[in-house]
């Protein structure tokens, strides 16, 4: 039977640590997704054909771009729910540090 000693065990929980940061990286910002998704349908309704505007996008994880093609309303709604997104992590990184410093004493001040 193979054991694995302290130095080899933190090598493979350091290997699984980057493999699931690696994995939570990949995910899709969804709410941006729909809320261009929900212009592009706003556009196909009204029967008129729309200018498409398109963007090389850099993908998380590769250094190869994509080529994206959405109109102006997709491109604005997925900007504005990533800046929205953008909003509340930092709102809630803020409150998560102000919890953690509330019971802190204040030395020097």
């Amino acid at each position: 039977m193979n054991k694995m000693g302290p130095r080899a065990m933190r090598h493979f929980l350091f290997l699984a640590a980057a493999c699931a940061a690696a994995i939570s990286g990949c995910a899709s910002n969804s709410t941006a997704d729909a809320d261009a998704a929900a212009a592009g349908d706003q556009v196909a309704a009204s029967g008129e054909t729309p200018e498409l505007i398109c963007e090389r996008v850099k993908t998380t994880g590769t250094r190869f771009t994509e080529k994206v093609c959405m109109t102006e309303e997709q491109w604005e709604a997925k900007r504005a729910a990533m800046q929205e997104g953008g909003a509340n992590s930092t709102r809630e990184w803020q409150r998560r540090g102000k919890m953690a410093n509330d019971g802190a004493t204040n030395i020097g001040g």
